[in-house]
C-alpha cells in the first residue's frame, strides 16, 4: 500500500520517504510506519481486494475491441499493476486495450522497487519489463507502453492534484467530447489513520468526476472517512469481508447521474452550482481518452512525409483514423528530415519553466517510444546515449544548474567531467558536459518508413499539393494527378507550408478539430 499525498517542487519528487526492510525481507515505510502490502501474502491480497472485488476477470473476458481504464491511488511497489497485467494476459481479448493509471507521491527508487518485486518470482517477466521502463522521480505524467495492448500512465505527485490533471477539458474545438472515464478504481495507499491527508473530500469528488456511470471501487480499508467520502461523492457503498485477518473492506459503485460526459456538456450551465474540484483544463485533449478508438472515420490528409508528418500520421492511425500522406519526393524524409542521422536529445532549462519542462517530458516520451524502433532496426539507430558538451563558460554554468535540478535523475541525465566524457565518447574532448544515457540516434528515412507501415496509413509519393480549397464541408487538395477531398488536412511540409496556408487561412474558418 503506497502513499500519494503532500506537495513538492513542481519539477521533481526527490524527497522520497524512507523505506526499511523487516526480517522477512518485506518493505515498510518509515515515513508512515506502515506496510506496503500484507505480510501474509501481498499478491493474494491484491488479487482478492482489487481484482476479485472489481470483478475484473469477468469484465476483461467480456471485452470486445474495447478500451478499459483502471485508476489507482498509490503505485507503491507496482504489485497491483503487475497482478492486473497478469490477469489481463490470461483473460482479455486480443483487440482490447487496458489503460492503467496510477498516482504516487513517494516513488520507490529503482533498486528498492527491484528488491520488493523479487518477492514474487511468478511475476518476474512482467517485473523485468516494468523495471526496464521505470522512470526517474520527475514529478509529472509518465507514459509507459507495454506488450499485450497495455499502457501505464504513472503520475508522480500528489494524488488529488495528479488525478485532477485527468479531468476532461471543455475546449470549444472538441465539440461534444467522447468521454471514456475510469471503469474501475483501486483505492490503495497507507491507512487513513496514518495518512489522513490523502483521503480528503476533494479526492473523492475528483474520483467521482472521473468515473464512468457504474464504475466500481475496491479498497482495503473500511474506515469511516472513506465510506463517507465515497457516499457523499455519489457512490453506493458495500462492506465485505476483508483479506486475511482484516475483518472488513469496502467496495462501491458510482450511481450518481452527473457523469463526466454530462458535466462537460453542461459545464457552462453549472456556473452557479457546486463546481468540480478543479477548473477544466483549457487544452483540447484528454489523457484518459488517448486510447479510445475514434468513432469518426472521415479521411485525413497529411501533407509532408518528413518526421513531423509521419509521426502525426502514425498518431492519428493509432486512434483508428484512415490517413493519407502526400510526399512530393519518391521517398519519405527527403527534405528537412533528410539527414542520415538524427540525434534524440532535448535542450533543457536550469529553471522550472514550461518550455523546459515540455522538452524534458518530450525527451522522456521519445526515449520510450523509440525503444521499439531501435530494437527493430539496430542498423538505423541506437540507444547509445548522447553527450552534450559544455563548450563555453556560459554553457557550463547552465549545465551545472540543470544537474542541480535533476541530480536525483541519473537514469535521465548526469554530468560527466572531461575525462569521463572522453571515455564515453571514445575520443579525446576538452570539456565535460551533460550525458543522456537513454538517448541515442535514428535514421530519419528508415524511421518514417517504419511509422508509415501502419495499416491505417497510405503514402502517395511524387505528389505536390498545389492548392487547398474549402468546398462545402471538405478540403479539396489540388495536385497534378487531379484533386482529392478530405475532412481534415494536416500541413507538415516545412517552408512549403506558407504557399498553402496563406490563401486557405485567408478565405475560410478552420473547422472543428478532430
Amino acid at each position: 500500500m503506497a502513499s500519494s499525498t503532500g506537495s513538492t517542487n513542481a519539477t521533481n519528487a526527490k524527497d522520497n520517504h524512507a523505506i526499511e526492510w523487516d526480517e522477512q525481507g518485506q518493505p515498510i515505510s518509515t515515513h508512515f510506519d506502515d506496510v506496503y502490502f500484507s505480510k501474509h501474502n501481498g499478491l493474494a491480497e491484491t488479487q482478492y481486494v482489487f481484482l476479485t472485488q472489481n470483478t475484473l476477470h469477468e469484465r476483461f473476458a467480456q471485452l470486445q475491441q474495447e478500451h478499459f481504464v483502471i485508476a489507482e491511488t498509490g503505485f507503491g511497489t507496482g504489485l497491483n499493476f503487475l497482478a492486473t497485467w497478469q490477469l489481463w494476459q490470461r483473460t482479455a481479448t486480443d483487440h482490447s486495450h487496458l489503460h492503467f493509471i496510477s498516482v504516487e507521491k513517494y516513488p520507490l527508487d529503482r533498486h528498492n522497487l527491484q528488491r520488493a518485486l523479487a518477492l514474487w518470482p511468478e511475476l518476474e517477466t512482467l517485473s523485468t519489463a516494468l523495471i526496464a521502463q521505470y522512470p526517474d522521480h520527475i514529478e509529472g505524467i509518465h507514459r509507459l507502453v507495454f506488450p499485450d495492448n497495455l499502457t501505464l500512465t504513472l503520475i508522480i505527485g500528489d494524488a488529488t492534484e495528479g488525478l485532477q490533471q485527468l479531468l476532461g477539458c471543455h475546449h470549444r474545438s472538441l465539440g461534444a467530447p467522447q468521454w471514456s472515464g475510469v471503469d474501475a478504481w483501486f483505492l490503495d495507499g497507507f491507512a487513513p489513520a496514518k495518512n489522513p491527508d490523502m483521503w480528503s473530500s476533494t479526492l473523492f469528488t475528483t474520483i467521482a468526476a472521473l468515473s464512468k456511470p457504474q464504475a466500481t471501487v475496491a479498497t482495503f480499508t473500511a474506515a469511516g472517512v472513506v465510506k463517507n467520502g465515497l457516499r457523499n461523492a455519489g457512490f453506493s457503498i458495500k462492506k465485505v469481508a476483508g483479506y486475511g485477518r482484516k475483518r472488513d473492506m469496502i467496495t462501491a459503485c458510482y450511481t450518481a447521474t452527473d457523469s463526466m460526459t454530462q458535466s462537460i456538456e453542461g459545464a457552462e450551465s453549472k456556473k452557479n452550482t457546486e463546481p468540480l474540484p478543479t477548473k477544466y483544463n483549457n487544452a483540447p485533449w484528454m489523457i484518459i481518452n488517448d486510447f479510445q478508438p475514434s468513432s469518426y472515420h472521415r479521411p485525413i490528409a497529411v501533407i509532408g512525409g518528413g518526421i513531423a508528418g509521419c509521426h502525426t500520421a502514425y498518431a492519428l492511425a493509432q486512434k483508428g483514423y484512415r490517413v493519407t500522406v502526400f510526399e512530393k519526393e519518391a521517398k519519405l524524409a527527403q527534405g528537412a528530415s533528410g539527414n542520415a542521422q538524427g540525434v534524440v536529445y532535448a535542450k533543457l532549462s536550469p529553471i522550472p519553466e514550461p518550455p523546459g519542462e515540455f522538452n524534458l517530458f518530450s525527451l522522456l516520451y521519445a526515449q520510450q517510444f523509440y525503444r521499439a524502433f531501435w530494437q527493430a532496426h539496430p542498423n538505423a539507430g541506437e540507444q547509445c546515449g548522447v553527450l552534450q558538451l559544455s563548450l563555453t563558460e556560459a554553457l557550463q554554468q547552465q549545465h551545472q544548474a540543470i544537474i542541480e535540478r535533476l541530480a536525483h535523475c541519473p537514469d535521465t541525465i548526469r554530468y560527466l567531467g572531461t575525462e569521463q566524457a572522453s571515455t564515453q565518447a571514445n575520443t579525446s574532448v576538452t570539456t565535460g558536459g551533460l550525458f543522456f544515457p537513454k538517448a541515442g540516434w535514428i535514421n530519419p528515412s528508415v524511421l518514417c518508413d517504419w511509422l508509415c507501415q501502419h495499416p491505417n496509413i497510405d503514402v502517395v509519393h511524387d505528389t505536390t499539393i498545389h492548392t487547398i480549397n474549402r468546398i462545402n464541408d471538405q478540403w479539396q487538395l489540388e495536385h497534378h494527378k487531379g484533386s482529392t477531398a478530405f475532412h481534415t488536412v494536416v500541413i507538415a511540409n516545412a517552408v512549403d507550408a506558407k504557399q498553402l496556408l496563406d490563401p486557405a487561412v485567408a478565405s475560410v474558418t478552420v473547422p472543428t478539430a478532430i
